[in-house]
């Protein structure tokens, strides 16, 4: 699927975003710039911590629950690959007649979303991979989603993050800050 010049402008500027919306909350979750981030963004089957931010690429380690699935999802821009490093995934892929194929995917195996691509990942077993894809983190398109989540970024799943090892809530230096008044 190559892109126009419309294309180009529409990723670059959801790239700025994301980096604008994300960037510096990963990067506080570093003791150093050679560290990589601890920063833990919760889903309804089990979590994804993202662990580098950058102009070129995000990576992440996803963490899956035995039993739930992802949304059936598209993306218009991000491409994304996963390598399993623990338990078994089902991958359902659009094929070019624009049927759901199934896959299989162990530990030492994986899988790359090409863009445009309806796809949904089934956890078989627990599971955990390492994501790593094009820098556009708001771009999800959700056709089915078992929670009724909606398209695009979803506020609730940012609340909690890891820092030093400690979960720390968002509005706690809120609250502290009224209290303290």
């Amino acid at each position: 699927m190559e892109m126009n010049e419309d294309d180009l402008k529409k990723s670059n500027e959801w790239i700025e975003k994301a980096l604008s919306d994300y960037k510096e909350k990963i990067d506080q979750q570093k003791s150093h710039e050679l560290v990589l981030s601890s920063y833990m963004v919760t889903k309804p089957w089990g979590h994804e911590i993202w662990l580098e931010l950058n102009e070129f690429y995000a990576y992440k380690v996803i963490h899956m629950k035995e039993g739930f699935q992802s949304s059936l999802q598209m993306h218009e821009m991000k491409v994304e690959a996963n390598y399993v490093i623990d338990g078994e995934a089902e991958v359902l892929l659009e094929d070019d007649s624009g049927n759901l194929q199934s896959f299989i995917f162990k530990k030492g195996s994986g899988w790359v979303v090409p863009r445009g691509k309806k796809h949904r990942v089934i956890a078989k077993t627990t599971y955990t991979a390492v994501e790593v894809s094009t820098p556009h983190l708001d771009d999800v398109i959700r056709f089915k989603d078992d929670a009724n989540r909606g398209s695009g970024k979803i506020d609730e799943e940012h609340k909690k993050w890891w820092l030093n090892d400690v979960v720390r809530f968002e509005n706690e230096s809120t609250n502290e800050q009224k209290n303290n008044s």
